[in-house]
């Protein structure tokens, strides 16, 4: 069984593993893969079976359907433009760094970020690629204030600001969305409840106290709002599926 196993390869990678799952077939050996990358599930699967918020879509033989076919059971209607195009206005430099430059966690003999400068403009997506240890995390954490900067500028609609922790980029507007959720986006140990207002846990206190019913209020507003399928909200965010 393998679960997204090609997330974190690189192209050669992806090929050498796909030819083991080739191989394995050959030799009989049933293999189930979880994808959402559908050019791999074309290229090595007998048959698809596509589920949708935990019910089973249907099953049908690769060789009888296209991904445009798989798509349209995966999202449940038919998307015509995958990528459509669609025109915006490109405004004013609205954020941008300058020189920054931050050391490894582990190894603080080490950068991981040098010198990296950009600005990014209003109605404007910015995206960072790069291999596997390249540096696109820590540039963006670096920003963000998780982790320390050594040297560097950082300004918002042209006002230099001062970012040394993730409270003071909030404060400023900044959100950060992090790629390991287990391990930066929540804490396992605590409930859906307390999850879903840790970041902004100053609102719901009165003074020293925390306001229990505003928080159970806005935690079931947020399990109603993206469908959390949970049986409470104590439940501890470790007992929930991948997805919720």
């Amino acid at each position: 069984i393998l679960d997204e196993p090609t997330s974190s390869l690189t192209k050669a990678e992806t090929e050498i593993l796909l030819d083991i799952i080739r191989d394995l077939k050959r030799k009989g050996v049933a293999c189930v893969m979880i994808s959402h990358k559908l050019d791999e599930v074309a290229a090595v699967c007998d048959t698809v079976s596509v589920i949708r918020d935990g019910a089973h879509v249907g099953t049908r033989p690769m060789k009888e359907i296209d991904t445009n076919e798989i798509i349209t059971m995966m999202v449940g209607r038919e998307i015509k433009n995958l990528f459509p195009r669609e025109e915006h206005p490109i405004g004013d430099v609205f954020f941008e760094a300058r020189n920054v430059t931050c050391l490894d966690v582990d190894n603080p003999a080490r950068k991981r970020v040098d010198n990296i400068s950009f600005k990014l403009r209003k109605g404007e997506i910015l995206g960072f690629a790069g291999l596997v240890g390249a540096g696109r995390t820590e540039t963006m954490r670096a920003l963000f204030g998780a982790d320390t900067r050594i040297s560097g500028e950082v300004f918002v609609k042209g006002q230099k600001v001062e970012i040394h922790s993730p409270s003071d980029a909030v404060r400023h507007g900044i959100g950060y969305l992090s790629e390991d959720r287990k391990a930066f986006g929540i804490a396992t140990g605590l409930s859906v409840r307390d999850n879903c207002v840790m970041a902004d846990l100053e609102n719901y206190c009165i003074g020293p106290i925390m306001n229990d019913k505003k928080i159970d209020n806005i935690a079931t507003e947020y399990i109603n709002k993206i469908s959390i399928k949970t049986p409470s909200l104590r439940q501890l965010v470790r007992n929930l599926s991948g997805g919720n």
